[in-house]
């Protein structure tokens, strides 16, 4: 089991890594192809760069909490803290993704012109959101896998 939850965090850190930088490229070539547009250029830092750069920051904690597993110093509050972030981002993130294509679904198929939904898993898929959702529930699955298991002192 030790070497699950170790395995299962260091997916998800590879994932949500992989996340990360994929960002900061559509970023850089978004800043370098709209420099001229100043409103632009301030939609992408503040749309993109910004919120990139906190989901960084916070793949920090299961790091943190791989590497005092790999040395057997985990203790409640960390596992714990992991879950509520990455459970937070998670809703978050579905919660961004779904609803701006919901209105986008119910128009075109009012103008026939689409008659599934297919439209609305495009944007999820090639925005990079799928990564992003696939590391941050192994980082969850790996964060409850490192939470200490009661110990049973008694003796019969």
């Amino acid at each position: 089991m030790k070497k699950a939850k170790n395995l299962t965090l260091l997916i998800g850190i590879v994932c949500s890594s992989i996340f990360v930088l994929f960002s900061l490229i559509r970023f850089a070539f978004n800043a370098i192809s709209n420099v001229t547009v100043g409103a632009t250029l301030k939609y992408y830092v503040f749309d993109e760069l910004i919120p990139t750069l906190i989901i960084a920051l916070l793949t920090l904690l299961p790091v943190i909490l791989l590497v005092s597993n790999l040395k057997n110093k985990t203790r409640t509050t960390l596992p714990i803290i992991c879950i509520v972030i990455n459970g937070l981002l998670i809703i978050f993130t579905l919660f961004t993704v779904t609803t701006p294509a919901i209105p986008k679904y119910l128009l075109y198929s009012e103008l026939g012109l689409i008659d599934t939904c297919f439209s609305m898993f495009t944007h999820f898929f090639t925005r990079g959101k799928f990564l992003f959702l696939m590391g941050y529930t192994l980082l969850m699955i790996g964060s409850v896998l490192s939470l200490p298991k009661k110990q049973n002192n008694k003796k019969r």
